[in-house]
């Protein structure tokens, strides 16, 4: 930002000094909103003069505007913020395993085939009905590489869901490969309520296997499908009469929270037939004049092109205002 003061026949300001400083005013307001945001749901005028934003308080926003659904948002949400990551999830396919169970068991493993690039995402288990709790470790194996592990703890007639992100995992499951998650009990007594007949065959798009002792009564496995990516998008829903119906130009700036040189971030606002093409964070774009109102706000996340720090860029909030 060129900051000076303006004396009549003294100075001047050169045009691209002054567009960084509409950049960087219009920047901070919608940064400023974002902050305010993560408080609290703020109320946006509804007569197309006033900005838009979301902040990323859970996966929907604070402002409930992110299309969570696999086509649209690709990007990866974690605790208060979104960031890339270069597993995109393209669908998911849920085993469940309703039809009660036979005994109780201290550990189990559940061995089969995958179809598909991707990850196992969540697992449902359901505690035995006692008075005590336990302590389980799951590992998931490629082969008989451990890729994935963690440590829950499940109490008495009680079900617990451990969910994974791609990010837990030192690589994804390719077609092809063999499987196995293994859960043991490592402290406590409890056991989890398992079907032991070795005869519970699932064959799946993404997954399958067969006679297996599977863990069951309410429980479910559920994999997710993945590509590798080199950036990722966030949408939002816009409401109706945020923004003009002849908009021709936009600002985006995002609430970054893990950033490294060479990353970027760009945004764009669309509608059913139009479409501003991305323009850089930060700054000022314009574009050929809309014909109705916008109604989907898209930010885009691109890692640097090498040797990326995993994770990066994340981002807190977004806004954007558009005339």
């Amino acid at each position: 930002m060129v900051i000076s003061k303006f004396t009549s026949g003294v100075n001047t300001t050169f045009s691209s000094e002054l567009n960084d400083n509409y950049s960087k005013v219009f920047s901070l307001n919608i940064l400023n909103s974002v902050r305010q945001m993560q408080d609290r749901l703020i109320i946006f005028s509804q007569d197309t003069t006033d900005l838009w934003c979301e902040a990323y308080v859970d996966s929907n926003g604070q402002g409930s505007s992110v299309d969570t659904t696999l086509a649209s948002t690709t990007a990866v949400f974690d605790t208060d913020k979104y960031y890339f990551n270069e597993n995109i999830r393209l669908a998911t396919e849920t085993n469940n395993s309703s039809s009660g169970y036979v005994s109780d068991a201290s550990s189990t493993t559940v061995t089969g085939t995958i179809a598909t690039t991707g990850f196992f995402s969540s697992l449902k288990v359901h505690g035995r009905d006692s008075s005590t709790w336990s302590v389980w470790t799951v590992e998931i194996k490629k082969g008989s590489d451990i890729i994935a592990s963690d440590t829950f703890e499940v109490s008495h007639n009680t079900q617990y869901i451990l969910n994974f992100l791609a990010s837990d995992y030192s690589e994804m499951f390719e077609n092809g490969d063999t499987f196995s998650i293994v859960l043991t009990r490592t402290g406590g007594s409890n056991t989890i309520r398992i079907d032991d007949t070795g005869t519970i065959d699932y064959v799946g798009t993404f997954f399958s296997y067969t006679n297996q002792n599977i863990w069951n009564d309410v429980a479910y496995t559920i994999f997710t499908q993945t590509e590798t990516a080199t950036t990722n998008t966030i949408s939002h829903d816009i409401p109706s009469g945020t923004f003009s119906s002849t908009t021709s130009s936009l600002i985006g700036k995002a609430l970054v929270s893990d950033w490294e040189s060479g990353a970027s971030i760009q945004h764009k606002i669309t509608n059913a037939t139009e479409d501003s093409g991305w323009i850089t964070d930060g700054e000022i774009g314009s574009f050929t004049a809309f014909t109705s109102e916008p109604t989907h706000y898209f930010v885009k996340l691109t890692p640097k092109s090498t040797s990326p720090t995993a994770g990066y860029p994340s981002i807190k909030g977004s806004g954007v205002i558009a005339e």
